[in-house]
């Protein structure tokens, strides 16, 4: 899972963590409501944008450097591409 590092601020960097898995597949059997029964499949791919605070001592950005990533201002975006088909 890549992750790009930057420091606008020095005691806060922030990272983009985008994460691809080349397909998927529906699962109608394990689906409810209307997705029951789906078929259907295709690729997604998942970005975290985020912020975190710099733990204490430390003075780079990097995944073993920082602290949580703080909830004011992240993001999560989830983007499928492929088929659907419900069951009729």
């Amino acid at each position: 899972m890549p992750a790009a590092w930057r420091a606008p601020d020095a005691a806060r960097p922030r990272f983009a963590v985008r994460c691809y898995r080349p397909s998927y597949t529906v699962l109608g059997s394990k689906s409810t409501g209307k997705f029951a029964g789906a078929t259907g499949g295709g690729t997604y791919a998942i970005t975290i944008l985020a912020e975190a605070n710099l733990l204490p001592g430390k003075t780079t950005c990097s995944a073993n450097n920082t602290g949580n990533a703080i909830a004011k201002g992240a993001s999560i975006t989830f983007k499928a591409t492929g088929p659907l088909t419900l069951k009729q």
